[in-house]
């Protein structure tokens, strides 16, 4: 720009005369009314900038998603009828005389437009331009910007009454936003406050409700209009919680920030029809203009009342089931034990041939198998047994303390034979100084049986048994690994349980009822010990029993 005029706005210094004091009170008095930004816009081009002598006008409003100038509101050339723009332009910020103006937000007035460089041509034959920001606490809204044919035509009273023009609209489109934005809140507060699955009431100081939502009617039961202006008390409290309620909010209502605030805690209404249900409830306090009001938070618990009352029931019927279970195990097994201990022992003089030879071979096979097969279902009922007691809660720990190693030889005495049996290499390792194991020494006993005759029988001929004891700590470890078939890690959380066994076929090939390990976790579990097991298909199995000592 060269031998050109740019004047940058200070604070406006305004000489008006009669007419346009006239003009800038009307434009005071009727902006109140106007609640839209592009009504205000178009109402300042044409009631005010028009009326002040200005023959060309273009009002900008900012697009801030797009960082664009776009023009709203124009008198003159730009405006040939009614809200009409000709050719509406979108000017980027920073470019243009409008584009910088809105960039740096101080005013220009430019005095002979053929010398500037920097100029986007809108009106024909323009050669002075004179443009000021709308700003309101360093917030631009856009710009208003007047061309006219002469040159240096604009003057520093052009650009104090712009200036103060433009102060007035961003005051105005200020109030516009912010009303705009706080109706927009208010709606989605409405709709938040409609939407809610819980209900909501709001009670003044006296107890009288002063709205509530849909779910709060929906929930007691009551028409739109059956609820405000009443007393909370006699619509949604029951008769027996009527004087404890209105003790309550006596002291809610003059003690500021009482302790059941902002707290959910469980409490009984009443519907329309006079039914009583379990809601729970939060209150919140607010002020409006020193005015206090309570709402409250309502959550229909029914439901959950109910599931928790059908879960209680269940729980109790699932564990009376569970030790009738356990009962009749217990008897049957007694009832079974009877006969089987006379068919063993009838067999077993059978067997011997007290009285005399059987006299033929087949006799005698067929007495074993009879003494065998009795001896096994013996087994089998001393398992049910023992799961039957600790299931009823009827066995008890008889704590003594004694060395592991005794308990290791009687059980190696039984176990050592099975393996022989089966050519497989049984080994022991108990280490020397361990000390005495406070416990209870069948139950020790019968976790190493269990355990022991688990890997013989999942051990192929010709593997390999380790049963190692050591002391780590207060705590006795037994370690037995076998070289058997072993079974899927995930598998080791079921094969725990009562009568459940492995699903390979390796597994379902021996014999048993599936409790052993079951019978183990449960005597470990009672000795406050811990039992782990390590196993893989083909590589065998790794069982820890960890005991405290209880020195």
């Amino acid at each position: 720009m060269d031998d050109q005029s740019v004047m940058v706005a200070e604070a406006p210094n305004i000489t008006t005369n009669k007419t346009q004091l006239q003009i800038m009170n009307a434009f005071a008095v009727n902006m109140i009314s106007i609640s839209d930004d592009i009504e205000l816009v178009w109402y300042v081009a044409r009631e005010l900038v028009s009326k002040l002598g200005f023959d060309d006008c273009v009002v900008y409003l900012i697009d801030k998603d797009r960082d664009l100038l776009c023009q709203r509101a124009a008198i003159g050339k730009k405006n040939p009828i009614d809200n009409v723009i000709v050719n509406p332009m979108e000017i980027p910020l920073g470019e243009g005389v409008t584009g910088r103006v809105a960039a740096s937000r101080e005013a220009l007035n430019l005095s002979d437009l053929d010398n500037c460089d920097f100029y986007i041509s809108d009106i024909e034959g323009a050669v002075s331009e004179i443009c000021v920001p709308i700003l309101c606490e360093d917030h631009l809204y856009g710009v208003i910007d007047c061309e006219d044919i002469r040159r240096n035509h604009f003057k520093q009273e052009h650009m104090d009454l712009l200036t103060f023009i433009a102060a007035l609209t961003a005051a105005k489109l200020q109030l516009i936003q912010k009303s705009r934005e706080l109706v927009e809140s208010e709606k989605r507060n409405r709709l938040i406050f409609n939407a809610s699955l819980d209900g909501i009431i709001t009670i003044d100081v006296r107890g009288n409700l002063v709205e509530c939502n849909q779910a709060a009617r929906k929930m007691f039961g009551f028409g739109r209009n059956e609820l405000t202006g009443r007393k909370f008390t006699d619509l949604l409290v029951p008769p027996g919680f009527q004087n404890r309620f209105n003790e309550w909010f006596d002291k809610l209502s003059k003690v500021a920030g009482h302790r059941i605030l902002d707290t959910r805690v469980e409490t009984i209404a009443q519907r329309s029809n006079g039914v009583e249900f379990p809601v729970e409830l939060t209150v919140t306090e607010y002020k409006i203009e020193e005015e206090r009001f309570f709402t409250g938070f309502l959550r229909d618990i029914s439901a959950q009342k109910q599931a928790e009352a059908a879960r209680r029931k269940a729980l109790v019927e699932a564990e009376k089931a569970n030790k009738t279970k356990s009962e009749f195990l217990a008897t049957m097994s007694h009832e079974l034990r009877t006969p089987l201990n006379a068919i063993i022992g009838f067999s077993e003089v059978l067997n011997s041939q007290i009285f005399g030879p059987l006299g033929s071979d087949r006799y005698e096979e067929y007495t074993n198998d009879i003494l065998m097969s009795g001896r096994h279902l013996l087994n089998l009922v001393n398992d049910i047994l023992d799961l039957s007691a600790i299931e009823a809660n009827e066995l008890s720990l008889s704590k003594k303390g004694f060395f592991i190693k005794d308990i290791v030889i009687e059980c190696s005495a039984i176990i050592s034979g099975l393996a022989q049996k089966k050519n497989i290499n049984y080994i022991e390792d108990v280490a020397e100084g361990l000390s005495a194991l406070n416990a209870d020494g069948r139950a020790v006993s019968q976790i190493l049986i269990n355990l022991l005759s688990n890997a013989v029988k999942f051990t192929p001929e010709g593997g390999r048994i380790l049963l190692k004891v050591s002391e780590v700590g207060a705590y006795h470890v037994i370690k037995i690994e076998d070289t058997g078939h072993g079974f899927p890690p995930d598998k080791i959380e079921s094969l725990i349980k009562p009568f459940v066994r492995g699903e390979d076929d390796v597994l379902k090939a021996q014999e048993g009822t599936g409790l052993g390990l079951a019978i183990v976790k449960s005597l470990v579990d009672m000795h406050e010990g811990e039992l782990v097991i390590d196993s893989e298909v083909g590589r065998g199995t790794k069982v820890i029993v960890t005991l405290p000592n209880g020195s």
